[in-house]
C-alpha cells in the first residue's frame, strides 16, 4: 500500500485533504467487506450497496472540487510569488547615466 502524504503549505486545504483520505480509507474497507459478502452470495449485500455507492459518488465530487481548489491556489501562489526578473545591469547603467548628467549640469553653486 502506498502512503500518500497530503501537500503542505496550504493550511486551508491540508485538513480537507486529510479528511478525504480518511473517508476514502473507510469507504475502501466498506467496499472490501461488501465484495466479500457478495462473493459469499449474500443477497442483502446488494441492497446495502446503494448508500455506499451514493457516498462514493459524493466523495469523488468532493475530491475533485478539492483538487480544483488546490490547483487554483497553487497557480495563484506561483503567479504571486514570482517577481519579474530585474535587469540590474541595465538599471545600474541608467542610474549611472542620470548621475553623470546631474554632475555635468552642476555648477559651482549647486545644480543649475
Amino acid at each position: 500500500m502506498t502512503i500518500i502524504h497530503p501537500p503542505r503549505g496550504e493550511p486551508s486545504l491540508d485538513r480537507e485533504i486529510a479528511q478525504i483520505r480518511h473517508l476514502l480509507l473507510g469507504l475502501s474497507e466498506a467496499v472490501k467487506a461488501l465484495q466479500a459478502r457478495l462473493g459469499r452470495g449474500d443477497v442483502r449485500a446488494l441492497e446495502e450497496s446503494e448508500p455506499l455507492i451514493r457516498e462514493l459518488r459524493g466523495l469523488v465530487r468532493l475530491a475533485l472540487d478539492t483538487e480544483t481548489r488546490f490547483d487554483t491556489d497553487r497557480t495563484q501562489d506561483q503567479r504571486g510569488n514570482t517577481a519579474p526578473k530585474l535587469a540590474l545591469d541595465s538599471a545600474r547603467d541608467q542610474i549611472g547615466r542620470r548621475l553623470d548628467r546631474l554632475r555635468a549640469a552642476q555648477d559651482p553653486d549647486g545644480v543649475s
